[in-house]
């Protein structure tokens, strides 16, 4: 008799909280749905503004930070922006036009005095021929080695 009353306590209490539970789930599903069209609303117009939809990381504003620090630091050389770039911008130049990047890359004649006066081998590609035997069908390298 004492395990019906058991059973017949737990269905009456499931049944008792069942609808409590299933209320819960509902307002949670209505407001996700609308914290979704809130956060969708808010989306579209920052896109549409030019604005980042999402907020930056804290390592981003830490990065942010050090790069301005670093722009700060660098002296009158420095660009007001704080973004840095590996390449040079030259402006105003005879030879390239406003906005054109430029790497600082050697030319061809500097690169061979830099080869000759440090002593620098350029490699060779290897010739490589193949002579075959008729008498054996081997086929024979240049040293005499059998190859197959």
């Amino acid at each position: 008799m004492l395990s019906f009353l058991k059973t017949f306590g737990l269905g009456v209490l499931y049944v008792i909280l069942l609808p409590v539970i299933a209320l819960f789930f509902v307002l949670y599903a209505i407001y996700c749905i609308f914290v979704y069209f809130i956060m969708f609303i808010i989306a579209v117009v920052k896109f549409f503004k030019g604005e980042s939809i999402f907020d930056p990381l804290p390592e981003d504003i830490i990065a942010q930070e050090r790069m301005a620090t670093m722009a700060c630091n660098a002296g009158p050389a420095s660009t007001s922006s704080s973004i840095i770039n590996p390449t040079e911008t030259r402006k105003n130049d005879e030879n390239i036009q406003d906005d054109t990047l430029v790497e600082n890359t050697p030319s061809p004649t500097e690169v061979q005095q830099n080869n000759e006066t440090n002593n620098v081998i350029e490699p060779q590609s290897p010739s490589v021929s193949i002579e075959t035997d008729d008498s054996s069908n081997t086929i024979i390298d240049k040293t005499g080695d059998d190859v197959l």
